[in-house]
């Protein structure tokens, strides 16, 4: 059997040849700037791949803009943007933040691409809210469980600080794959766990979670205590298009 490091080191290597990282012109974008970029968007993707997410092999050009900006997404990926704001092109945690906020986008399905969510409005918001929820906190602990830190400008959104102090107490191999099956779970059967309190979804996802990782749930007391004393609460802020998700 190959070592874990050995697993992570060809996943690597099979992202970097497989990955199409592209940039817009940008002084910005040196050589270097651009190899960094290559190398950590490389090794996210491999991060993702190892946990099951569905990551692209093709995804908009890297771009630089003043501002902090929503990321851009017609229909064609060549007239999109990764935006990464000007000063923090040298912070390579922000270049994968960017990238961690457009696997997730992707991964989940967007319920407004169903002509029946717009005839459902508003019952199906409890929907996108959820989705929006399971987007936002995954990719949030993804990031941090990346880089083996939470941004301490930034924090952590509620459900992602769960999975954090999991991850503190059972150890980050145990809460990485515990989080790829919650959002499994949330992709596959939503309908199963929706309920109009985030904190009971969000609840329901990590039990059936726990069933498919462990056997005998062993840990479920230990997650349920966890739960019991942080509640999940969640603030939600999009726009709606009958082209899908903005924000």
């Amino acid at each position: 059997m190959l070592p874990a490091a050995r697993i992570v080191w060809i996943l690597w290597v099979v992202s970097v040849s497989r990955t199409e990282i592209t940039f817009k012109e940008a002084s910005a974008f040196t050589w270097w700037r651009r190899q960094v970029i290559k190398h950590d968007i490389a090794g996210m993707h491999a991060y993702f791949t190892g946990l099951e997410i569905p990551v692209p092999d093709k995804f908009p050009p890297f771009t630089v803009i003043e501002e902090r900006q929503t990321i851009f997404t017609p229909p064609h990926l060549y007239r999109g943007n990764l935006n990464v704001p000007l000063h923090q092109i040298t912070d390579r945690r922000a270049v994968t933040h960017v990238y961690a906020v457009y696997v997730m986008l992707t991964a989940l399905p967007d319920p407004t691409k169903s002509p029946a969510f717009w005839n459902s409005i508003p019952d199906s918001l409890i929907q996108l809210n959820q989705t929006t929820f399971f987007s936002t906190d995954l990719r949030e602990y993804f990031h941090a469980s990346y880089w083996n830190s939470v941004n301490p400008e930034t924090g952590l959104p509620a459900g992602a600080a769960v999975l954090w102090k999991i991850r503190g107490m059972l150890g980050r191999a145990f809460a990485d794959k515990l989080a790829s099956k919650v959002f499994r779970v949330a992709a596959d059967s939503l309908a199963e766990i929706s309920d109009p309190d985030i904190h009971v979804t969000f609840s329901k996802a990590l039990r059936i979670a726990d069933e498919i990782v462990e056997a005998y749930q062993q840990s479920w007391p230990k997650i349920h205590k966890l739960l019991d004393e942080n509640r999940v609460t969640a603030k939600f802020k999009s726009s709606l298009s009958p082209g899908g998700l903005i924000g």
